[in-house]
């Protein structure tokens, strides 16, 4: 599983959904497919939310039309929309429920701490007391050294500002320029910042949300194209001369 992929839970009888069942009568598994694949970018954004403006770019990574993608969005009541955005209340709900269970999880963790129920076996025996409260000092203590350790290395990890409101690690530009190029990472940047402040648009990870969909949404624009579209033209140009000087030597000739 990739570092930054996120679980959610999938119902193993979703086909069997009415709104599913209409929407595999109509578009095929094809539909279906695009389905679940909207609900996959849903759960990476942090408000389980997408423009819709996107539809075409991703129509043209999975193969499909843009046309069919809307009509999965718009005509089964499996997605809601909201001015300029959409999303499923089925995976906003689920997603609630598990941040739930999290909380619960944690909470049962702590009580079950055995520096928290030393403090309770404190009142109860109390010729163990300066046992006990030493106890709890050191390990008061040692949370408070992690706690240390952790600010320290979290203050060594620091964001650039790339714009007013783009703010990347150096290592992720650094990523970035490398895969698309100098060009086309600005022209991210620039898309990005301009829909935040559009929008009101907030990231959890400004590198994660253009390498979801502001790396297609400019591709989808055209007036910039990534590094990687030109080095593989550059290379089948070469790979073709090549193929074309080894023939010429076979027939004796030269360029």
């Amino acid at each position: 599983m990739a570092k930054d992929a996120y679980y959610f839970s999938h119902d193993s009888n979703s086909q069997d959904d009415p709104k599913c069942m209409i929407l595999i009568d109509q578009l095929g598994m094809e539909g279906y497919g695009i389905f679940w694949a909207l609900i996959e970018k849903l759960r990476n954004e942090t408000d389980y939310r997408l423009p819709i403006a996107l539809t075409g770019s991703y129509a043209k990574r999975w193969g499909t039309s843009k046309e069919k993608v809307e009509t999965v969005i718009k005509n089964y009541e499996l997605f809601t929309i909201d001015d300029t955005h959409f999303f499923s209340e089925r995976l906003c709900r689920s997603m609630q429920k598990k941040t739930e269970s999290a909380r619960n999880a944690a909470n049962l963790r702590w009580s079950n701490n055995p520096d928290n129920q030393l403090v309770n076996a404190n009142a109860m025996q109390s010729h163990s007391k300066r046992n006990a409260v030493g106890m709890r000092n050191d390990a008061i203590k040692g949370k408070e050294s992690k706690g240390k350790e952790k600010k320290e290395k979290e203050s060594k990890v620091k964001e650039t500002a790339y714009r007013d409101n783009i703010s990347l690690l150096e290592n992720e530009n650094e990523k970035l320029v490398s895969e698309y190029g100098q060009d086309f990472v600005n022209a991210c940047y620039d898309l990005l910042s301009s829909y935040k402040i559009e929008k009101s648009y907030t990231t959890k990870s400004d590198y994660l949300t253009i390498k979801r969909w502001v790396v297609d949404a400019v591709m989808e624009k055209g007036k910039v194209k990534p590094k990687i579209i030109k080095l593989n033209t550059e290379n089948k140009l070469n790979a073709e001369l090549e193929e074309y000087k080894k023939r010429q030597s076979e027939l004796g000739q030269s360029l």
